[in-house]
Formats: C-alpha cells, structure tokens, sequence
C-alpha cells in the first residue's frame, strides 16, 4: 500500500516507528487501534439504541422480576 503523509502525519508515524520493529509494524497497530475504537463506539451506540427501545427495556424489567421471585426462595 502506498500512502501520502502530510508533514504533521510522517512526524508522528516516526515517533511511532520508534516504539515498533518498523513502521509497517506501527501503522498496522495504529489500524488495530482505531478499529477496536470504531468497534467500541458501535457497541456504544447499539447499546444506547437498546437502553431507549421501550420493548427491550419492558423486557428487563420482567426478568428482574422474575429473578427476583426465584432469589426469594
């Protein structure tokens, strides 16, 4: 893969080359990165979607309950 950097880009890929073996190595930890950050902000956000549905959350409650009447035995 050929890529352009700015200035500003190529300083920080060879700050971050001197923390891995190569800058293959490092741009390929900086992918891993900002794919379990993009990962991560998915799950934030289908879980904000299930925490507003009123069905999943009616849902939750009627199994709290039910966990409830079983805890009290």
């Amino acid at each position: 893969m050929t890529i352009r950097l700015n200035d500003e880009t190529q300083h920080k890929l060879d700050e971050l080359s001197k923390r891995f073996s190569s800058r293959s190595a490092a741009v390929t930890a900086a992918i891993d990165y900002a794919w379990r950050e993009l990962r991560a902000e998915q799950l934030r956000a289908e879980s904000a979607d299930i925490a507003a549905d009123p069905d999943d959350q009616a849902e939750l409650r009627a199994v709290a309950s039910e966990m409830d009447e079983i805890s009290a035995w």
